[in-house]
């Protein structure tokens, strides 16, 4: 983690905000303590933001909508996966919108909502094929998989 800090201190003498957003959402995904990594993410997003690039934003969305999901509050991972996905259709980025669409149905399989992550994953499989990303075939297998599940 030091050399993040490093980093951060370079970039920031630099007045690079960009190189900030980006490294503090790359210590904030690589961080342990999830407190901190919630600060370092939480900081990008802000300065994402400010420096109104969405890209960065929806990266930081997405970054933080994992570190929810890790810690159990799929409620708050799905408002910021949404947003990514979001986000990641105006920026016309359909390979970051079905990973993150794939997420979202991960979050959504999690929370015991079957046919919310069922819809999440057919877009994110049709974006794949569509773009003839490797990405597709597992999850047209997860998707059979999920599909052949009794519900409950």
């Amino acid at each position: 983690m030091a050399c993040f800090h490093t980093a951060l201190e370079i970039l920031t003498g630099l007045g690079d905000r960009f190189g900030q957003a980006m490294l503090l959402q790359g210590l904030g995904e690589l961080h342990p303590d999830p407190v901190q990594a919630r600060a370092h993410l939480e900081r990008g997003l802000l300065l994402s933001r400010e420096l109104h690039n969405r890209f960065a934003e929806a990266r930081g969305l997405r970054c933080l909508g994992d570190l929810h999901h890790a810690e159990g509050r799929d409620q708050e991972a799905e408002r910021s996966l949404l947003g990514s996905v979001e986000l990641w259709r105006q920026l016309r980025m359909p390979l970051y919108e079905a990973r993150t669409l794939d997420r979202l149905g991960v979050v959504q399989a999690a929370a015991g909502r079957p046919h919310a992550a069922a819809e999440s994953w057919r877009q994110a499989l049709a974006i794949f094929q569509e773009l003839g990303a490797p990405d597709a075939q597992a999850l047209a297998e997860r998707l059979s998989t999920t599909a052949a599940a009794p519900s409950g």
